[in-house]
């Protein structure tokens, strides 16, 4: 798993959509100097299961946030909107 350490504050947000249903739950987190994010969840036995997903972003994400339907949105400092979208 990649470094942990953050120099800018947490973007994150938890997964509530429909799309996706096996990802319901996961908290997903980046931050702007990081091109990296980052799920987790809590798993029955109380240990935590993270998964660092590496380059996928470009460095400068600025926020990430549930639309009404629990689906993610991720911006970035140059104002392009991205879906957050599970792959293979």
């Amino acid at each position: 798993m990649g470094s942990t350490e953050h120099r800018a504050p947490e973007l994150n947000q938890v997964y509530r959509g429909s799309c996706c249903f096996y990802l319901v739950g996961y908290h997903f987190y980046t931050d702007i100097e990081r091109s990296d994010l980052v799920k987790a969840r809590l798993l029955d036995d109380d240990s935590l299961e993270m998964t660092d997903i590496p380059d996928l972003l470009a460095r400068g994400s600025t926020s990430i946030h549930a639309d009404s339907r629990g689906e993610l949105f991720l911006t970035n400092i140059s104002g392009h909107v991205y879906h957050l979208e599970a792959g293979p």
